[in-house]
């Protein structure tokens, strides 16, 4: 029941309200990778890798699926 009212209000966001979600989340992982910084050990291949597969799947999302 409260997810049907968020799923409502996330379709009705602005482009301005999902930039300032994409700066609370870029800051937020910046805090992750300063409180944890084992997780900057990765290569450089497997952020690569998982951004390539999130991606994907937002491309198929908003193209290919119905």
């Amino acid at each position: 029941m409260c997810c049907k009212n968020l799923l409502e209000k996330i379709k009705n966001i602005s482009i301005r309200e999902a930039a300032v979600m994409k700066v609370g989340v870029f800051a937020f992982t910046l805090m992750v990778a300063k409180f944890w910084p084992a997780i900057l050990s990765l290569s450089w291949g497997w952020y690569l890798t998982i951004f390539l597969l999130a991606y994907a799947y937002i491309v198929y999302v908003l193209f290919f699926r119905k």
